[in-house]
């Protein structure tokens, strides 16, 4: 699986974010991990993971539009599976594992989604939970004109196959700057 990981400014969180990949059940993983001209400590940060060798750094000299830094974290992948996170996100410790498990046994599945829970707070104090609207039935199935419709799927919680987007010829569109 290769997890692509956008960064800016994200010095309050990224230790946690990069944290839950390492802490993944699935240990068959890359991290590219494009650090999009930040001017905080994120490069200090990720200096601290360099013994990680499944971490990718890039660094961006100017900062990106988001779909121009998804797509060249997309450039760098090797993997068989692509994974989002960005750096003020978790993944619970079994995300990997629960979907990649799906992916390989299902063949006709592109991709995969999940639930997603919303934690407010600041992580050095108390961090609280909010599942709500966010923790709902979600479509299934063929789903393809329904998303094309909305967007029911949270970025951070799909895995989709490398090669249905190589074979669709799909990126992020650099001009938008929502739901890229």
């Amino acid at each position: 699986v290769s997890i692509i990981m956008n960064c800016f400014n994200g010095e309050e969180f990224v230790t946690l974010a990069i944290q839950s990949v390492l802490n993944q059940s699935y240990k068959n993983w890359e991290l590219i991990f494009i650090d999009n001209a930040s001017d905080d400590k994120t490069p200090e940060i990720l200096e601290s993971f360099s013994s990680e060798k499944r971490i990718k750094y890039k660094r961006n000299v100017h900062n990106e539009p988001l779909g121009a830094a998804r797509n060249m974290g997309l450039s760098l992948c090797s993997g068989k599976y692509i994974a989002f996170l960005d750096s003020d996100d978790l993944w619970e410790k079994d995300k990997l594992q629960s979907q990649v498990q799906i992916l390989e046994t299902q063949n006709d599945v592109a991709f995969v989604y999940s639930n997603f829970t919303v934690l407010t707070g600041n992580p050095n104090d108390s961090i609280n939970t909010l599942r709500g609207k966010y923790w709902l039935p979600r479509p299934s199935g063929h789903v393809f004109s329904r998303f094309l419709r909305e967007y029911p799927a949270n970025m951070q919680t799909v895995i989709v196959r490398r090669s249905v987007l190589a074979e669709l010829n799909l990126e992020f569109d650099p001009s938008l700057h929502l739901a890229e």
